[in-house]
């Protein structure tokens, strides 16, 4: 069975069905007159009746009966025009979505980050908006480990990514900061009431980690590398939020970003003694894919405002 697609089909004489055909029809059914329609679509009465013509010997059947200089549609065409309706409905609701989406003012921005900053990017999102009013611009936002950021940010389905470094040729970046390294354990551990340990210590303990999707894992074992120890690994998850759960059930203890702007129940966060490196964060976006201009207004808006992860932690604090 041969399938034909809108605008390769081809009839007899060599014309393609496209979208005008559609619309000739549609107009013609509605106001069953040949003249009447050509005069609403601004196209000859000739070039009306040859574009009816083509559309019909392409699809193989009369459309109308002629009935002087009125037409109406036959049971084909009555069976098409319901068809050709829903058609073009939803082709004016896909421009109608990709106007709302690549609109600077109402588009649409797909931004991942890394879990550990769920209180930062909030915060973002309300500078951009007290401060543009660009109240139309919508963002959807999801939590992802770097891997899957990476991957978001090739294939299309992130716009803009929060993230550790991702050091990839195509992905081009902006430092938003150092996010610190703290230590974390249940409030009925025995270091609950200590405010720093030494590293070292770390080897006599159950320890929570991320999965090697995180580029803090990898970071993590680095450290743990450098210093001989090999941890006592008792549960490996991808979320910041999944760690201190199982931190506060005091079934280990974890190394993890310092928690912005809030405080896990029944857990502490405590310091390595001597301190540890945090992670550098970055803004990451695609150089070779189209970014919308709602995503650039508000890639631009960050990094003309200099809103870095310093400047969200002194807004906590005053």
């Amino acid at each position: 069975m041969k399938t034909r697609v809108l605008g390769i089909g081809k009839n007899q004489e060599g014309d393609t069905m496209n979208l005008h055909h559609l619309i000739y029809f549609k107009t013609t059914a509605e106001l069953e007159h040949f003249t009447k329609a050509s005069e609403k679509l601004n196209v000859t009465q000739p070039n009306l009746s040859h574009a009816i013509r083509d559309l019909e010997g392409e699809l193989g059947v009369h459309l109308f009966e002629r009935q002087g200089r009125s037409v109406k549609l036959t049971r084909y065409g009555e069976l098409y025009l319901e068809y050709v309706n829903r058609a073009l409905r939803a082709l004016n609701e896909g421009k109608e979505k990709l106007d709302e989406y690549v609109h600077p003012d109402r588009g649409t921005v797909h931004l991942s980050y890394l879990s550990s900053l769920n209180q930062y990017v909030p915060w973002l999102n309300m500078k951009f908006y007290s401060s543009t009013e660009r109240i139309a611009t919508r963002f959807e936002a999801s939590q992802s480990p770097t891997t899957l950021i990476e991957e978001g940010i090739l294939n299309g389905t992130f716009d803009l990514g929060i993230s550790s470094i991702i050091d990839r040729a195509d992905i081009d970046s902006y430092y938003l900061g150092n996010h610190k390294t703290v230590l974390v354990v249940s409030d009925k551990h025995p270091w609950a009431e200590r405010g720093e340990v030494d590293f070292e210590e770390l080897e006599s303990q159950p320890f929570v980690t991320y999965t090697m999707q995180c580029g803090i894992r990898h970071y993590i074992d680095g450290m743990f590398r450098e210093k001989g120890i090999t941890p006592q690994i008792v549960s490996e998850v991808l979320y910041d939020n999944l760690i201190l759960g199982i931190v506060a059930s005091n079934f280990g203890v974890s190394l993890i970003p310092e928690p912005l702007g809030y405080r896990f129940p029944k857990v502490k966060v405590l310091q390595i003694a001597g301190g540890l490196p945090g992670r550098n964060i970055y803004l990451v976006w695609s150089k070779r894919r189209y970014m919308s201009p709602a995503t650039e207004v508000f890639r631009d808006f960050i990094i003309q405002s200099d809103l870095s992860l310093e400047r969200y932690l002194q807004a906590e604090i005053m």
